[in-house]
């Protein structure tokens, strides 16, 4: 067996689970949704999600740093945008 994922079979299920998965992949488009969507909505760009993250970075980064330890002093910091939804980046295993 190769190691080169595209080289790899696939796996084989059952006639049962296949009928199954059909029947619900019919089910998803009688109620009108389209089981493989490939649209979104874009919230921010590459640049924007970046520098968010990055203000969001210096402010914490702000309050750990001015903090003696002692935990009285500390606050959290407003967001960098009041009004802005916050910023998720995620990476992906693999």
């Amino acid at each position: 067996m190769s190691d080169n994922p595209q080289e790899q079979q696939p796996v084989h299920t059952s006639g049962h689970d296949r009928e199954i998965r059909l029947a619900k992949l019919a089910k998803l488009r009688e109620a009108g949704v389209n089981p493989y969507a490939y649209k979104w909505d874009r919230t921010h760009t590459n640049a924007a999600a970046i520098a968010a993250f990055a203000e969001r970075e210096a402010a914490a980064g702000s309050v750990v740093q001015g903090s003696t330890g002692s935990g009285s002093e500390t606050q959290t910091p407003e967001p960098p945008n009041p009004g802005t939804p916050p910023v998720e980046l995620r990476v992906a295993d693999g």
